[in-house]
């Protein structure tokens, strides 16, 4: 794997514009396996009749098209659209516009790693990871279970991820401490409180963003899919896109992962047992999760933050949460309602889905109700099944 780190290349040119670092790529990434996809270049393609697989290289493990990683570290795989692998090994789904907390851990009784991710709505009405953001605290003081918030100083890393034309691949790089918020990169930036380095590589052959932490033993890969060839109905995949966040082996003994994230923990819990446990599907129970554990005010969009309040704000009870995800939360899974909404406002989505949650869990008015599935009918969509089969009639104040 060849890294350029922040310097001027043929394939990699480095800018500021606006408040932010701008790299550009454009690499072939590693050899074809298959009719159209490339592994990566540190990895090679076995081919057996009718099959070929990309390898990690020896001791190496993981996606070969995506990220290869140390055998036994703690590792998350959030691959094309998106489908998260994580640290118990199961597979969850990930739908929703909305940026989401993949993974919360501490380390030493001193630092707090916060890993997010933030979709967009692509072609089709599928979900592609865009953005990245790390934020990096070390306590003024140890704690044991859970951190004073008020001893915590913060940094952070934001990197959003796009193409400009066909296998041409564009990062935009934003860091932040307690005193500056999101600005153009620098020294002052680079660095925690306590002078732990927050580090970024960009990735000129495999067209990938990386963020490392080494005093934690923090690693993230990032590729956005190639919007130009999903536009224009060309492989869109030959380079995987998504996400691979993966904690050091050497690192485990002293961390402490947040069991109640997307990325669960080695030992589990299981999510699929969590969701049976409130009769949710995974799905429903994956955006559930999002909503809990994504700070109201880190939900980025205007339209995101007023449905992460409205969601919290008013549907407070377990049961009431339940309920409305499993009518509201397929607004965001519901593909022919996804490739409508793409095709006009994404945005649309999350405040609808904001509406729907204060329909059912505040005003609970049979006229709101039908309100809101008539306003998805004059936005040209068609209501998502679940959501035209709810009983109206059944919402009365309690």
């Amino acid at each position: 794997m060849s890294i350029s780190i922040l310097v001027f290349h043929l394939l990699f040119i480095t800018t500021c514009v606006y408040g932010q670092l701008v790299i550009s790529t454009s690499g072939q990434s590693g050899e074809l396996c298959g009719q159209y996809h490339h592994c990566l270049s540190n990895s090679t393609c076995v081919r057996s009749p009718g099959k070929y697989v990309c390898v990690c290289q020896e001791p190496l493990r993981g996606n070969a098209k995506l990220g290869c990683v140390s055998e036994k570290s703690a590792t998350v795989f959030i691959q094309s659209d998106p489908h998260m692998k994580n640290l118990y090994h199961q597979f969850v789904s990930v739908s929703t516009p909305c940026r989401y907390r993949v993974m919360e851990f501490f380390y030493d009784h001193r630092y707090v790693i916060r890993v997010y991710v933030d979709n967009f709505l692509y072609k089709g009405g599928e979900f592609y990871a865009n953005s990245i953001t790390v934020r990096a605290a070390v306590s003024s003081v140890p704690f044991t279970t859970t951190p004073d918030e008020t001893m915590l100083t913060w940094s952070a890393v934001h990197i959003i991820g796009d193409t400009t034309s066909i296998g041409t691949y564009q990062f935009m790089e934003w860091r932040g401490t307690e005193t500056t918020g999101l600005v153009t990169p620098s020294e002052q930036t680079r660095f925690m409180a306590d002078g732990s380095e927050i580090y970024t590589e960009y990735d000129e052959v495999d067209n990938l963003a990386m963020i490392k932490i080494a005093t934690v033993g923090f690693s993230m890969w990032f590729r956005p899919i190639d919007r130009f060839a999903l536009e224009e109905g060309l492989p869109c995949m030959a380079q995987v896109p998504g996400v691979v966040i993966s904690v050091e082996t050497d690192k485990l003994a002293k961390l402490q992962f947040n069991e109640t994230d997307l990325s669960s923990t080695p030992t589990g819990p299981d999510l699929k047992a969590s969701a049976r446990d409130l009769d949710m599907d995974l799905d429903m129970y994956a955006i559930l999760l999002t909503l809990r554990n994504t700070q109201t005010d880190y939900s980025d969009s205007t339209e995101c933050i007023l449905a992460n309040n409205n969601f919290k704000d008013v549907c407070r009870r377990t049961d009431k949460q339940v309920k409305t995800i499993n009518v509201c939360g397929h607004l965001y899974t519901d593909r022919k309602f996804l490739s409508c909404v793409q095709s006009r406002n994404h945005t649309f989505m999350a405040r609808i889905f904001s509406d729907c949650v204060q329909t059912l869990c505040d005003y609970r008015s049979p006229v709101m109700c039908e309100v809101l599935k008539s306003h998805i009918i004059e936005f040209g969509c068609v209501v998502p099944k679940v959501l035209e089969d709810y009983d109206c009639n059944s919402l009365v104040q309690p």
